[in-house]
């Protein structure tokens, strides 16, 4: 059965924690990831970091890390910066699956958050470690200050280390990186915890008193998350939107 624990951190609060998920999937779930999506992985280099990866949606496993999750967030609500207040929902359904080979890791970045939809979006990540890794390969998931030391460097402040089974989740906005892998492997399935709006967004009220042209970039704004967030038809729904209030407005490609 999964039990939270708490890493410790300095200056721990809403916002900046990691929750530790112990056994949140059994060996054989673990087992059934890796050999069901290792032959679907590409190469994955960018600036920040360097794996294969697959992307992929599951319905039917996000439901069921929920089901498990639930016990511990289902009553979480996080205010955002504009005072509207979101209320958690579930999981998302889009999955990222990372292998890292010796040599590769992730730079030191912050998540952020992803729009599922205009009134849905992630504010914590979950990361689901596939399979345990010996301390001396390295590869764990570190929590950095964001104040750099003298040689540019981000000091360490705590380190989360793959143990099969295991899930660590955080806010969208906590500064981490992945610890450059020595030897073996890491497998790693990544999703989110999303969170629906308590009232639905309206751009008219949230826009009151605006002229069209300022509501028309708020629209534009809106629609570019959404397709960030891979929600091509909200997305274009929003752009058309936005170019209706602001014709002047640079009109997307599929719009």
């Amino acid at each position: 059965m999964p039990f939270l624990s708490h890493l410790a951190l300095p200056n721990q609060s809403d916002e900046n924690f990691v929750h530790i998920i112990s056994d949140l999937f059994t060996a054989s779930e673990c087992d059934k990831i890796i050999q069901g999506y290792s032959a679907d992985m590409v190469p994955h280099d960018l600036t920040l970091t360097k794996r294969l990866r697959c992307i992929f949606d599951d319905d039917d496993l996000s439901n069921l890390i929920w089901k498990r999750l639930k016990p511990f967030y289902g009553t979480t609500s996080i205010v955002d910066k504009d005072g509207c207040r979101w209320l958690a929902s579930g999981c998302n359904s889009r999955f990222r699956f990372c292998r890292y080979v010796p040599g590769s890791g992730f730079e030191p970045h912050v998540d952020g958050r992803r729009l599922a939809s205009v009134d849905s979006q992630s504010f914590m990540t979950v990361n689901i470690y596939l399979n345990s890794v010996s301390l001396q390969d390295g590869g764990s998931t570190r929590v950095l200050s964001a104040s750099a030391a003298a040689d540019g460097a981000f000091p360490v402040l705590a380190k989360i280390h793959p143990v099969k089974g295991s899930a660590a989740i955080f806010r969208d906005s906590l500064f981490h990186d992945g610890e450059t892998l020595q030897g073996g492997e890491k497998y790693l399935l990544r999703t989110d915890i999303l969170f629906s709006r308590e009232i639905p967004f309206n751009l008219d009220a949230a826009c009151e008193g605006l002229d069209n042209e300022t509501k028309g970039k708020v629209a534009y704004e809106i629609a570019g998350r959404l397709e960030d967030g891979n929600n091509a038809t909200e997305a274009i729904q929003w752009y058309r939107k936005a170019l209706k209030l602001c014709p002047g407005l640079e009109s997307p490609v599929s719009v």
